[in-house]
């Protein structure tokens, strides 16, 4: 009786979600809304609790008289088909004991399997009856779910439940079939109702006519205010340290660099490529660090005139040097040079000049006063910049700080400003990102492309000429729908000649409300060009041959049988001994090179539409994706993209295990480029995860 109950509250909660999917964009989280069973104090039954809230009460009959034999009955007559299961179907979770429940590719449920119930008292024994034909035999008192299963049934384009080796029911997908014949009212959970409750913005769970539970729809939150964008310079200051005799420079509230007096500075790391010449014809010095050139004039004689500092000082005459310094805050400064010195413009403020002075000493010169011994090597060694580098770009220029993503100032624009979020999000290469929140990450002049695997196919369908299955093809519809919400133009293709690449781009596409043609033999192997417009091409270096030399790949393999294997061990160096890594080494390139020079070749400002999708292989994308992340990457659920842990030779050999350490469909990387050159690079996800998990 259990078992009946979770089954039926299994599929109540499945028709339910289905029917919400066409009015929800987005289904709420329901990964913790398990049901389980709790006795009653009396012992008289059991309670029903899902999500943490009693939904129904399952009383225990009394013992019955002993019946009379009864009569075989006639065989009924076959039921109608029922209703579609609205492409709805669940998945075993080991992990969590239970099921996860999909409708279409959204996970909108996890239904938990319920713990043993207790052994019921012994009943008194009945006056022995007369010998009946034997029975069938009886459902299996363990409620815990675990021998119910569901498998796919491709005459019926759906799915059989079978519990105990026994079929039990359908789910089937595509059209609506014929309403079936209303069912005999069951036990207990037949009384519960859904009603709508448009005052929770949810639905009311009546049990018996009664109220036992609410369901709320999740509330869209609000749009955040857009942030003000700032002026160029803005968060940028100088405050004193006392403790490297030097200043500290605060962009924001992040330290990102150093200016040190003088004295032997601690070398720098890009101290060795700086030189320093003189050039006569400007009465100076050039200097060059990483190619980059700044000229060092020597002031010219001239009147004495009051500094920038004088000026302030007769303002204010107790202020000293630091905290004229600190206050010198940006706000959107520009500086020229004029016949007798500097003037400095800072917003509105009234340009100030700094005139040139009778005798003025370099920076170079003040800093040896303090250490005679000091020479010009040493000096720009002891300007040591945190790993910060700078470089002129069209409008201004790019500074870039370690691992930080560059910053750019531009000469007389606004820089627009990231929000915390966003920043967070194009810095996360540990974690696979949702592809659609990318679109509300970019800079207005900023380009991305999407690389993607391919939709879902069939487990052994994996030839050039193979296609998508059923499922995949609703994947591909689902993304391209998402894609219209957004409105986005200037959208490009890129696949391979592969025919299920093809065929989700085209599906894609379709469904953006793209104007592109409806056979897929328009698009297989070919590039598609509308009113002399090109918004499609193959590139086959999308594949796993663009990391290989062409040498033999079996000796990469060793032990294991599967070629997976041999992507992720390229992808993490990871080797079972020396022989293995030598012959890896002579079949594939080294992949962070590899990455790097696709990049370079095919998503580069100058080469990319504003938006690209390119819809590439698993194989091609493992490799790819933990270069990104630098062999960090990790789901929500702790999986990696380890598989060689797990294939046929190793000692965790598990063959539902090791599919958890596979790349999922429609996942990839984004990458994101601006017009001075600077690219970011993250691992992103289409569907809910960006792992496998099951490998149907």
């Amino acid at each position: 009786m259990k078992t009946k109950i979770l089954f039926v509250i299994s599929i109540f909660s499945l028709s339910m979600l289905g029917g919400c999917l066409d009015e929800i964009t987005e289904a709420p989280d329901m990964s913790s809304f398990s049901c389980t069973t709790e006795p009653l104090d009396d012992d008289s039954g059991v309670k029903i609790i899902c999500g943490g809230d009693s939904v129904g009460v399952v009383l225990n009959g009394k013992d019955g008289a002993n019946g009379k034999d009864g009569k075989n009955g006639k065989n009924g007559a076959d039921g109608k088909d029922g209703e579609d299961g609205a492409s709805c179907y669940t998945t075993a979770n080991k992990a969590k004991n239970g099921y996860d429940v999909f409708c279409g590719d959204e996970k909108v449920a996890f239904l938990a399997n319920g713990k043993d119930g207790e052994d019921g008292d012994k009943g008194d024994k009945g006056d022995k009856g007369d010998k009946g034909d034997k029975g069938d035999k009886g459902e299996d008192g363990n409620s815990s779910g675990d021998f119910c299963t569901v498998k796919e049934n491709t005459e019926i384009d759906g799915y059989d439940v079978i519990c105990n080796n026994k079929k039990v029911g359908e789910l089937k997908n595509g059209e609506k079939g014929d309403k079936g014949d209303k069912g005999d009212k069951g036990d207990t959970g037949d009384a519960c109702t859904v009603k709508e409750n448009t005052e929770i913005n949810g639905y009311d769970v009546i049990c018996n006519n009664k109220k036992v539970g609410e369901l709320k729809n999740g509330e869209k939150g609000d749009k955040g205010d857009k942030g003000d964008k700032g002026d160029a310079g803005d968060s940028c200051t100088v405050k004193t340290n006392t403790d490297i005799d030097g200043y500290d420079i605060y962009c924001g509230n992040k330290k990102v660099g150093e200016l040190k007096n003088g004295g032997k500075g601690d070398k720098g790391d890009n101290g060795k490529s700086c030189t320093i010449k003189e050039n006569s014809e400007k009465n100076g010095y050039d200097l060059t660090c990483d190619g980059n050139t700044v000229t060092v004039k020597n002031g010219d004689p001239g009147k004495e005139g009051k500094s920038a500092f004088d000026i302030a000082k007769e303002k204010n005459p107790n202020l000293t040097v630091d905290e004229w310094l600190v206050s010198l805050k940006g706000q959107g400064c520009s500086a020229k040079e004029t016949d007798n010195g500097v003037q400095i413009t800072c917003g509105n403020a009234e340009p100030v000049t700094i005139k040139n002075g009778e005798n003025g000493k370099s920076a170079f010169e003040i800093a040896k006063e303090k250490n005679p011994d000091l020479t010009v090597d040493e000096w720009l060694a002891s300007l040591k910049g945190q790993g910060c580098t700078a470089k002129e770009v069209e409008d201004g220029v790019q500074i870039t700080c370690g691992n930080e993503e560059p910053v750019k100032v531009m000469n007389g624009k606004e820089v627009e400003v990231l929000s915390p979020a966003c920043q967070t999000l194009r810095a996360s290469t540990d974690k696979f990102n949702s592809m659609y929140d990318v679109f509300y990450c970019l800079r207005s002049d900023e380009k991305v492309a999407f690389i993607l695997r391919h939709a879902q196919r069939d487990k052994n369908k994996y030839g050039q000429e193979d296609s998508l299955n059923n499922a995949g093809r609703a994947q591909a519809k689902l993304v391209g729908e998402k894609l219209k919400t957004l409105q986005l133009n200037d959208f490009y293709y890129m696949y391979t000649n592969v025919l299920r690449s093809a065929e989700t781009a085209k599906i894609i596409a379709e469904n953006k409300g793209e104007n592109v043609p409806e056979n897929l033999g328009d698009w297989h192997k070919k590039n598609i060009v509308i009113e002399d417009k090109e918004i499609s091409e193959v590139n086959n270096d999308l594949k796993e041959g663009w990391f290989a030399t062409g040498e033999s790949t079996n000796n990469c393999k060793g032990n294991n049988s599967s070629g997976w294997s041999i992507y992720s061990k390229i992808a993490y160096k990871e080797f079972d001994n020396s022989t293995i890594q030598s012959g890896c080494e002579n079949a594939f390139y080294d992949v962070d090179k590899k990455v790097k020079e696709l990049t370079d070749t095919y998503f580069t400002y100058d080469k990319m539409h504003k938006y690209t999708l390119a819809i590439s292989h698993d194989q091609f994308l493992v490799p790819f994706i933990v270069s990104v992340s630098k062999k960090a990457i990790m789901d929500e659920h702790g999986h990696d993209l380890r598989f060689h842990k797990y294939d046929y030779s190793s000692s965790q050999y598990n063959e539902n295990e090791k599919y958890n350490h596979w790349i999922n469909y429609l996942t990839g990387v984004a990458i994101i480029t601006d017009p001075s050159g600077v690219t970011t690079t993250i691992p992103v996800r289409a569907l809910d995860d960006g792992i496998l998990h099951t490998y149907e």
